[in-house]
C-alpha cells in the first residue's frame, strides 16, 4: 500500500514499555499519506489507545510542553514550572492493525477503524503452490505428492508451511537422500506431526476430551496438558475447530464424531 501510495511504512511491534509520549512523537513524524502499520495490536495499552482516539478520529494529537511563570522566568527560578497542552493537526494518514487476536482488541478500539478485514486460512492447493515456489528458490525438487502432504500437515499457515518445507529438505540432506514419500513420514514421524496435521500435543488434548464424559473448561485441561489456557486458546485451538475436531460449549469443549472417527482409524 505504502509502494502503491509513494508513502513511507512505518511498523510498530508493541512491547512494554512504549510510553504516551513515543507513540505521540511517532504520530507527530507521518507526512502526508504515510502508513503506520502496528502489529500484534491487541496489546496496545489502553493509555495508548486513548493517545490514538483522536489521531484516527479527528487527524488531532495533543503534546505536553513545558512552560514556566512569567515572573519566575524573569527571576530565573525554575519553581513555577508547570506544563502546558498543544494540539497538532496530522496528515492523513492510513492506520492498520494487525492481529491474529480480534477478540482480545477493545471495543472502542475495534469501532473506530473503518474496515475489519477477517484473513481465511490458505488451503491446502494454496499451500502447496506456495511449497513449489519456495523449493524452486531453495534448488531442492519435490515431487507433487510429497508437496502436497507437506501442505496438509501445515494448519494452513503459510509459515508453518515454510517450517515443515524446510524441515523435510534438513532431513533428506542429512540422510543423503532424495525426497520421497517414505522419507518425508520418517521425518514428520520423527516431529510428531501427523498425516492430519496435528501434533502431538494436538492429540494428547483430543483423548482428553474423547475420554472425558463431560465437556471440559480450558482451564482444566490446560492444567492436564501442562500448557497455560492462553497457549490452547490461541495455538491449539484455532487449528483444531477449522478443521472440526472440537466443538466450544457453554458448558466447556467437547470431542466430535470426526474426532473420535479418526482417534479409532489411529488407534488401528
Amino acid at each position: 500500500m505504502s509502494h502503491f501510495w509513494t508513502a513511507t511504512l512505518t511498523r510498530r511491534t508493541f512491547q512494554p514499555p512504549f510510553t504516551t509520549a513515543e507513540m505521540t512523537g511517532q504520530l507527530l513524524e507521518l507526512k502526508g499519506n504515510d502508513v503506520l502499520f502496528i502489529d500484534e495490536i491487541h496489546a496496545l495499552p489502553r493509555k495508548l489507545e486513548e493517545v490514538m482516539y483522536p489521531a484516527m478520529e479527528d487527524r488531532v494529537i495533543a503534546s505536553t510542553e513545558a512552560g514556566f511563570d512569567d515572573l519566575m522566568k524573569q527571576l530565573g527560578i525554575r519553581g513555577g514550572e508547570r506544563k502546558s497542552r498543544k494540539m497538532h493537526q496530522l496528515p492523513a494518514f492510513t492506520l492498520i492493525g494487525a492481529t491474529t487476536l480480534l477478540g482480545l482488541t477493545t471495543a472502542p478500539l475495534r469501532s473506530r477503524f473503518r474496515q475489519i478485514i477477517e484473513l481465511e486460512a490458505y488451503n491446502d492447493e494454496e499451500l502447496r503452490t506456495i511449497i513449489n515456489n519456495a523449493s524452486t528458490r531453495l534448488a531442492f525438487d519435490v515431487p507433487e505428492d510429497v508437496a502436497h502432504q507437506i501442505s496438509i500437515r501445515s494448519r494452513g499457515t503459510a509459515r508453518t508451511a515454510m517450517t515443515n518445507l524446510m524441515w523435510y529438505r534438513d532431513y533428506v540432506q542429512s540422510d543423503g537422500g532424495i525426497a520421497t514419500m517414505e522419507a518425508l513420514q520418517a521425518a514428520f514421524e520423527l516431529k510428531g506431526i501427523d498425516q492430519n496435521g496435528m501434533t502431538r500435543t494436538d492429540r494428547e488434548y483430543l483423548k482428553r476430551l474423547i475420554q472425558s464424559d463431560e465437556p471440559m473448561g480450558v482451564e482444566t485441561l490446560a492444567s492436564a496438558l501442562g500448557e497455560s489456557p492462553e497457549t490452547l486458546e490461541e495455538s491449539i485451538e484455532p487449528f483444531l475447530l477449522r478443521q472440526g475436531f472440537i466443538q466450544r460449549t457453554p458448558r466447556g469443549r467437547v470431542a466430535t464424531e470426526k474426532a473420535k472417527q479418526i482417534s479409532m482409524e489411529v488407534a488401528a
